[in-house]
């Protein structure tokens, strides 16, 4: 690849971006927003929150472990 490629696919990946935010949270907050009247900003910040990962197994994962018979590995946060 030639280095003028890599620099217009820099300048697209800019314009474009290409993360979770914008290829599913926006559309996502778009189409939610449209036939309610909810504010997009709102709908966008809803979706889009960030929260802190649990620390341990939540009862939904410790079930799943105990129904097959298998010993949680040690989770790392």
């Amino acid at each position: 690849m030639m280095p003028s490629e890599v620099e217009s696919w820099v300048a697209f990946y800019n314009a474009h971006p290409f993360d979770d935010h914008h290829r599913y949270y926006r559309p996502a907050a778009l189409v939610a927003s449209a036939p309610f009247g909810i504010d997009l900003g709102e709908a966008l910040a809803w979706l889009a929150r960030e929260t802190p990962p649990e620390k341990g197994y939540s009862e939904a994962e410790l079930s799943v472990f105990r129904t097959f018979g298998v010993t949680p590995p040690n989770r790392k946060n």
